[in-house]
């Protein structure tokens, strides 16, 4: 499946929003009180928007097989993960999140039982929520759509420069 720009641009902040809304409702039910997470005030986790977008891309042609579309899921999703793990350790000095306590971990960025949570999370996204996405995307009028993402996007930006100058992650 071939996507556009404004399609993966949609994904891209519908996931991220989703993946905020998890880590909120997890993060309350381990601490029992509203924590706010990631680094970021507005209501986004953007590595799950990465992920998502990354997913998206690459693995549709798969769909088919259950296995390797797991599989798939578990290896992109555990990279950016990875990645994106060390790389703001390296700008920021400090962990953002640690899986040192979970049995087979890499370095604390990346645990099994989260990458399987992916690889799960990849069969759903491609065989179902994306398609039903884009049928509800497919309905936003062009014009009135683009302003909305102008207006996401625009509500992200100044947002992170804040904590990209501290270095203040969130609760995490």
């Amino acid at each position: 499946m071939e996507y556009t720009w404004y399609q993966l641009i949609w994904l891209f902040w519908i996931y991220s929003f989703g993946g905020w809304c998890l880590e909120v409702v997890n993060a309350a039910v381990k601490r029992k009180k509203f924590v706010n997470v990631g680094y970021l005030n507005s209501p986004f986790c953007v590595i799950y928007g990465f992920s998502a977008v990354a997913i998206a891309v690459f693995l549709p042609e798969i769909q088919n097989s259950l296995f390797f579309l797991f599989l798939g899921g578990v290896i992109i999703a555990g990279f950016i993960e990875y990645t994106s793990g060390k790389l703001l350790e390296r700008i920021f000095g400090r962990k953002w999140w640690d899986y040192s306590d979970h049995r087979f971990h890499i370095g604390g960025y990346v645990c099994l039982e989260t990458a399987m949570l992916w690889g799960v999370c990849a069969v759903i996204m491609v065989r179902f929520s994306n398609p039903l996405l884009l049928r509800l995307i497919a309905r936003i009028p062009g014009l009135i759509g683009k302003i909305c993402l102008w207006g996401i996007q625009r509500s992200g930006v100044p947002d992170a420069l804040p904590a990209a100058e501290t270095g203040a992650p969130g609760q995490l």
